[in-house]
């Protein structure tokens, strides 16, 4: 099982996986500037990770107050990850936070390179999660994104 535990500034994730398997995504995205939490060490199945906000809740509990401009900074992390290589393969108002109107995005513990065999389909599938919570909270059908609003470049077939 994962537990998770917080404590003062830190929050501490223990893992089942081997810790190199779910550092790799944070440690890429952070690098490409997708807001993710912060890695500071790893030790045996123990990552210690920055804690987002006081702390930052899942957006299902904190629902956006501006959801379209929520929902356009949701969409440059996403393209973001893509131009990093990577599928979330598990994106959903489960693994967004909302940091003071911010969307960070955290658990990767599905997540592929983009040019993995299924990748195509996970990303349908986190996109597909992501526009079901956006216009249940009232963002308009043509303002939600499509799988054609993304070039082949960032998504592979």
């Amino acid at each position: 099982d994962v537990g998770k535990h917080y404590y003062y500034s830190f929050f501490f994730l223990i893992v089942r996986r081997p810790p190199r398997s779910t550092l790799f995504p944070y440690t890429t995205l952070f690098r490409s500037k997708v807001r993710v939490p912060t890695v500071y060490t790893v030790k045996h199945n123990i990552i210690v990770m920055e804690m987002i906000g006081e702390p930052a809740m899942k957006i299902k509990d904190s629902i956006p107050n501006h959801p379209l401009v929520f929902y356009n900074d949701l969409i440059k992390q996403i393209k973001k990850m893509l131009d990093a290589g990577l599928i979330h393969g598990d994106l959903s108002k489960f693994n967004v936070l909302n940091d003071n109107e911010k969307a960070v995005l955290i658990d990767f513990s599905q997540g592929m390179p983009k040019n993995s065999l299924r990748a195509k389909e996970y990303f349908e599938r986190d996109l597909k999660n992501v526009n079901v919570f956006f216009k249940k909270i009232g963002v308009k059908e043509e303002d939600l994104k499509t799988l054609q609003d993304f070039t082949k470049k960032e998504i592979k077939n």
